[in-house]
């Protein structure tokens, strides 16, 4: 991690232009949110650098463990590394993010950017990737002519610029950048479960490795290119303990999954593998997931999803009845179409659109037909039919859940 950019490069016509440096956005793929980590990593856009900031990636990391579309997360890494202002944070917020983080690393994954890539729940890098680079330092100008840098400090403050030219200089520097390497080596070990003496001993010193000679001291979990990262967020073993709310809690284990064709889901049973930690991989508890196994030994998390169960369960019940009572029981269809939605074969939205489908079939009057057909193309949410006064009313507006339910 550095602090001082050697030879900044400033885009002048950007500036003139009057337009602002801006960074790779992230992306969405196949329900697995993207996020770039490229260049020189710094905390906020700037014109030194062009390269991906520590507030954009936690705010797209942020936009994507919000959003329930999206399973899982992958950092695409190639980046030297940058300044130390904000990469703890950063590391800090992929650890505990809810979802499953994947990092990959496809090119060069060195110092700061190392230890985003740490920080991943599972790590793959490309067979040619350089890994490593873990410590920390400072640039200083120091020389003759145009390249010396003389600065007057203070009296009162002999510190405030310390001079590398001199001993005392240079042994209050080596003392700060010691102490920042220090807190990379605890965050590393931290983030892969074990002995800061083991990251000191094994993780190269501050040197780059190959992905092959990376993965043999533990530096990374597996190699790969960017289809195996996606891989990865599929077969990514999740925690109950990583997660917030019993809710979410229950929807990693399997237990409660939305409803994906309208009727009312069962929890499928599931081979799940139940760890203390995401690092550990060895020994863990492997069972098959039923309603009765969540019940004993999660039964603060069976509870409140039957609990949220049997409310989604009766609001959608209610809004089945609301649409069953715009039905004409002389009509066979209609009646058809009834008996499914109350048994559970067809959701509430999908028993409304049946009904004015079979209306618009059998409705008497021409106009009332045609008016309908024209309510069922153009909308999602389409006015109740009247099918004695062959009258639109329409209904108060109102979003067809997803619900959730626990197998009895």
């Amino acid at each position: 991690m550095n602090f001082l950019i050697h030879n900044p490069q400033v885009n002048l016509r950007k500036m003139q232009a009057g337009t602002t440096p801006t960074e790779t956005p992230a992306r969405v793929q196949n329900a697995v949110g993207v996020i770039p980590v490229v260049g020189v990593l710094s905390q906020r856009p700037d014109w030194f650098e062009s390269g991906s900031t520590y507030a954009g990636i936690c705010a797209a990391l942020e936009r994507f463990e919000a959003e329930p579309a999206i399973t899982a997360i992958v950092l695409d890494i190639d980046s030297c590394g940058g300044s130390a202002d904000g990469v703890f944070e950063t590391a800090e917020k992929i650890h505990a993010c809810s979802k499953p983080v994947i990092a990959y690393g496809r090119g060069l994954v060195a110092s700061s950017a190392y230890l985003l890539f740490s920080a991943a729940r599972h790590r793959v890098a490309h067979r040619s990737a350089l890994v490593g680079s873990v410590g920390a330092y400072e640039c200083h100008y120091v020389g003759e002519g145009a390249k010396e840098l003389k600065y007057i400090v203070s009296t009162q403050s002999p510190n405030k610029v310390p001079d590398p030219a001199q001993p005392e200089g240079e042994k209050i520097i080596q003392a700060r950048v010691d102490a920042l390497a220090e807190m990379f080596i605890n965050d590393l070990a931290k983030y892969f479960n074990i002995t800061p003496e083991k990251v000191k001993a094994d993780f190269g010193g501050g040197e780059l490795l190959l992905a092959e000679a990376a993965q043999r001291v533990g530096m990374v979990d597996e190699m790969g290119n960017f289809k195996a990262a996606l891989a990865a967020t599929q077969k990514n073993q999740i925690t109950v303990d990583n997660v917030n709310t019993p809710t979410q809690r229950a929807q990693q284990v399997g237990i409660v999954q939305r409803r994906t064709n309208g009727g009312r889901a069962m929890a499928r049973k599931m081979a799940f593998t139940i760890t203390d930690d995401a690092n550990v991989t060895e020994g863990a508890e492997t069972f098959e997931v039923t309603p009765e196994v969540i019940r004993d030994k999660f039964p603060d998390v069976y509870e409140a999803i039957k609990k949220e169960a049997v409310a989604e369960i009766m609001e959608e019940t209610a809004e089945v009845e609301e649409a069953a009572a715009t039905a004409d029981t002389e009509n066979p269809e209609e009646m058809q179409a009834v008996a499914q939605a109350r048994a559970g074969k067809m959701s509430a939205n999908a028993l409304r659109k049946t009904l004015l489908a079979a209306k618009a079939k059998y409705a008497n009057s021409d106009e009332a037909k045609k008016r309908a057909m024209a309510a069922l193309r153009g909308k999602d949410q389409p006015a109740i039919v009247n099918a004695s006064a062959g009258q639109f009313g329409q209904p108060t507006p109102k979003t067809n859940p997803f619900a959730r339910f626990v197998g009895a």
